[in-house]
């Protein structure tokens, strides 16, 4: 059987207040186009598909278009993760099914399982949600305090045929060795307890969510596939995986995604990247390599990087800040210092206003002072 395995899509994600819904569905197509081609009997949806759990509405109908597409073309079994709300992931379960939209939004005692014959071949699939230990105590009864406990007592009721093919879909943090014992859990991702993989040896194909660079964990079988985009400035380069499983064979062809816009760390002085030729419109920090304080740096610098995240100065020598212009700022008082803000945004304060806001720098000074003699 053919299936593409996908996790953390995120929808409706923002960085430093930039909407990210244009960047994802540029992705999402990708994601259809090369889905049309490799024709997958089925696609995997393990958890974080919103990035919120009540997501706005622009977000909610990008999901509606991409998961309407991939149902024409397969049957779609998806979990919630972390950040979903599974009760707002799994509305409509019933009237979806109908479409061959399978959803399991919260863990309710037992794994939901779904039984397709693909190929002449019978392909079991189990849908676990995110979950947490609390959720498996008072469900199973039992006295489960960790995430790795809790996972032994969802499994040890499962009866699982070997004969057919099992794939498991989960949204955990899964390690090859746990170092840590269930009794004193110390090793975490995302506020999430490591899990060892010893529990998933009877499933063929285990489809994990939760961490966002792909890689196996411990065996071919056992996949985070990633985020389908860049986060973060540690994210690699994106892959998506088209996966082809028997009992036999496992082959995973990996097709590199495209960004609209990359994000990247841009160095330089002041005078190099305004006087650029291109405007850049990925994501990009920028590490100013000036020795002084460039005033109003952000507003100049947003014309020629119009998704600009972040400047830092880079100052290499206690030269560069011993400058002239930090010497005027030490020596001015705090209702100078605030004259010289408004001044800079072009307005200019009232005598009325200046003296509200010296009474309240001098009743802060006070409540220093007080409390320095207090301790």
């Amino acid at each position: 059987m053919k299936f593409i395995h996908l996790a953390d899509l995120h929808i409706g994600k923002r960085i430093a207040n930039y909407s990210l819904l244009e960047d994802q569905e540029f992705i999402l197509k990708q994601i259809l186009k090369e889905a049309q081609k490799f024709k997958p009997d089925c696609f995997l949806l393990c958890g974080d598909i919103f990035d919120r759990s009540v997501p706005s509405e622009e977000a909610v109908q990008l999901y509606n278009t991409f998961i309407t597409s991939c149902s024409k073309l397969a049957p779609v079994f998806m979990i919630a993760g972390n950040h979903d709300s599974g009760i707002r992931l799994e509305l409509f379960n019933d009237l979806l099914e109908k479409s061959d939209i399978y959803i399991e939004g919260s863990y309710q005692g037992q794994i939901k399982k779904i039984s397709k014959v693909i190929n002449n071949e019978k392909v079991n699939f189990y849908l676990l949600p995110f979950f947490s230990p609390s959720e498996v105590r008072y469900l199973k009864g039992k006295p489960v305090k960790t995430y790795q406990e809790a996972l032994e007592a969802i499994l040890e009721e499962e009866e699982i045929n070997k004969d057919d093919l099992n794939i498991l879909l989960a949204h955990q943090f899964f390690v090859k060795d746990n170092p840590v014992s269930n009794s004193e859990p110390t090793l975490e991702i995302g506020n999430l307890e490591a899990i060892n993989i010893d529990s998933l040896k009877d499933f063929d194909y285990v489809a994990l969510g939760h961490l966002h660079n792909q890689h196996k964990v411990g065996h071919e079988s056992i996949r985070y596939c990633g985020t389908p985009m860049k986060y973060t400035l540690n994210d690699q380069t994106k892959f998506l995986n088209l996966i082809t499983l028997d009992k036999d064979n496992l082959e995973i062809k990996k097709v590199e995604l495209e960004p609209l816009h990359d994000i990247q760390v841009i160095e330089g002085t002041f005078s190099e990247l305004i006087n650029s030729n291109d405007i850049n419109k990925n994501f990009v920090v920028i590490n100013l390599l000036d020795k002084k304080v460039i005033p109003n740096v952000k507003a100049s610098l947003l014309n020629k990087f119009p998704n600009l995240l972040q400047i830092k100065y880079n100052f290499e020598n206690k030269e560069s800040i011993i400058d002239s212009e930090f010497d005027d700022i030490l020596n001015q008082s705090s209702i100078e210092l605030l004259e010289d803000f408004f001044k800079k945004s072009n307005f200019t304060l009232t005598s009325e206003e200046k003296k509200l806001a010296q009474n309240i720098f001098t009743e802060i000074e006070d409540e220093i002072e007080n409390e320095t003699i207090i301790s």
